[in-house]
C-alpha cells in the first residue's frame, strides 16, 4: 500500500525560521520504505533522506528553514521511493518479536520547562531519561521529539545521541528558542534503522 502523508506544520521556529514537519504512515506490515524527501516551502534546499520501518509513522522534517515570510505552501514531496522485503530470505518466523527485540527504548521523566514570562532568550527545553532495553548497542540512536497543546502540534525537535550501548541510560534534551504557545503533552519517539547494518556497534565497542 502507498505511504499515508499528513499536512504539513509550520511552525515559527525565531527570527526568519521555520520548523516544517509532517506525519508518514507506512501500513504495510511486510515491507519498509527508503525515499528521499522535501518540502514545498524548502524547494531550494537539498532533498532529505528517510525511512520507514513496517507498519510505522514518524515525523519527516526540515528544522530552522529560512524564509522572509511563512510559507503558504509547504506540503512533502516524497522521491525516489524504494520498496524493501523486511525479510528477503523468509528466516525470520516472526518480524514483529525481531523487531521489538532492537527497538525497545524505555523513555521516562519527560519533563517540559517553558522559558519564563519575559526572558529574551526565550528558551524552553524538554528532558527525559532513555535506556536501550535492547541486547545490542548503536552507533546513533535518534529522537523527535513533538510538543503537543491538546491535540495540536506546536514544537518538534530533533536530538541524537552517540553510542548508545546495551542496558545503558542516558539524559537527554531538546531545546527550544523561539515562544511556544501552551504545552500540555510530550510525545518522544525513538528513531534508528534496524535493517541498516551501520547502526549497530560492534561487540566490545
Amino acid at each position: 500500500e502507498d505511504l499515508g502523508i499528513e499536512d504539513t506544520a509550520v511552525l515559527a521556529a525565531g527570527a526568519g525560521k521555520y520548523d516544517m514537519a509532517a506525519r508518514v504512515t507506512n501500513p504495510n506490515a511486510r515491507w519498509w520504505a527508503e525515499f528521499d524527501y522535501r518540502f514545498g516551502g524548502d524547494a531550494t534546499a537539498a532533498a532529505r533522506h528517510g525511512y520507514l520501518l513496517p507498519g510505522d509513522a514518524k515525523y519527516m522534517l526540515a528544522l530552522g528553514v529560512k524564509a522572509g515570510a511563512r510559507p503558504s505552501s509547504a506540503g512533502l514531496a516524497i522521491e525516489n521511493l524504494v520498496w524493501h522485503r523486511a525479510d528477503p530470505h523468509l528466516t525470520l518466523p516472526d518480524y514483529v518479536t525481531w523487531s521489538t527485540a532492537r527497538t525497545t527504548f524505555a523513555v521516562s521523566g519527560i519533563t517540559f520547562t517553558p522559558s519564563p514570562q519575559g526572558d529574551p532568550l526565550a528558551i524552553s527545553r524538554a528532558t527525559f531519561t532513555v535506556k536501550n532495553e535492547t541486547a545490542v548497542g548503536y552507533h546513533a540512536v535518534g529522537f523527535t521529539v513533538a510538543l503537543l497543546s491538546g491535540g495540536r502540534l506546536v514544537g518538534i525537535n530533533y536530538v541524537t545521541i552517540s553510542d548508545l550501548r546495551a542496558g545503558e541510560s542516558r539524559d537527554v534534551s531538546a531545546s527550544w528558542f523561539s515562544e511556544l504557545p501552551s504545552v500540555s503533552r510530550v510525545e518522544v519517539q525513538p528513531d534508528v534503522n534496524i535493517f541498516d547494518v551501520r547502526s549497530y556497534l560492534a561487540p566490545g565497542e
